[in-house]
């Protein structure tokens, strides 16, 4: 009951927006997901084409700094598990209590994409962190994010780290394939709900929280969709 109520804010703004309460505006292409740590290492992260979604969180004018956001949804192969796996990193400061705040950017090439909240696997706490290697992109802007997948390639480095003092070390390179056609975007991606039986987002207090405002999220932008 107190998760639904805290979570009727993110309706409501939703509503009003006609769009996603937070990260409204994204650029949705697909990715290469490629590999770099050993397969026993950390995460289940496979190599796979995976969805990308790229948005500014709270979704100022372009140009204006914003909360970079990063949205990337894998297909799972676990037997009765979720189909997919979204992993939604959010730009942040940096250091090993930063790496919980959600903090704005000049440019996408400078934002420390950070899972806010680690994962738990097997028994270990996992963190996660990313960062926009190539193109050069100059301005906060989604819509430099699209020409630089029609007319380049973005690639991103993504690292993990076990527990709180664990270092960072490469997990995975993303590179961008194609843009994906109008009417065919990911309508929402929820990490609570999609993720590996054994991949947990933490802590277990604020799944319920998590859950309803994803919820009530998607409940406000169907309310405000006029068909």
């Amino acid at each position: 009951m107190i998760a639904h109520v805290l979570g009727m804010p993110f309706r409501a703004v939703s509503a009003m927006r006609a769009a996603r309460a937070f990260h409204p505006n994204g650029v949705h292409y697909s990715g290469a997901l490629i590999r770099s740590a050993p397969e026993d290492a950390g995460l289940p992260l496979r190599s796979c084409e995976v969805s990308v979604r790229m948005s500014k969180g709270i979704g100022l004018p372009s140009g204006l700094p914003d909360v970079a956001g990063l949205a990337l949804r894998l297909p799972t192969t676990e037997a009765g598990a979720s189909p997919s796996w979204d992993v939604l990193l959010a730009g942040s400061a940096t250091g090993r209590f930063g790496r919980m705040v959600p903090w704005p950017s000049s440019t996408w090439n400078a934002a420390h994409f950070s899972s806010l909240m680690p994962l738990k696997y097997r028994g270990r706490m996992w963190w996660l962190r990313a960062r926009i290697t190539a193109p050069d992109l100059d301005h906060m802007s989604t819509e430099e994010v699209r020409t630089a997948v029609a007319t380049d390639r973005v690639s991103i480095a993504i690292e993990q780290a076990c527990g709180w003092g664990g270092g960072f070390v490469p997990a995975a390179v993303v590179h961008s394939l194609v843009l994906t056609a109008p009417g065919h975007e990911i309508d929402a991606f929820d990490p609570v709900l999609n993720s590996p039986a054994e991949v947990r987002p933490q802590p277990e207090c604020l799944r319920a929280l998590r859950l309803s405002a994803y919820r009530n999220s998607r409940a406000g932008r169907a309310a405000a969709d006029p068909i």
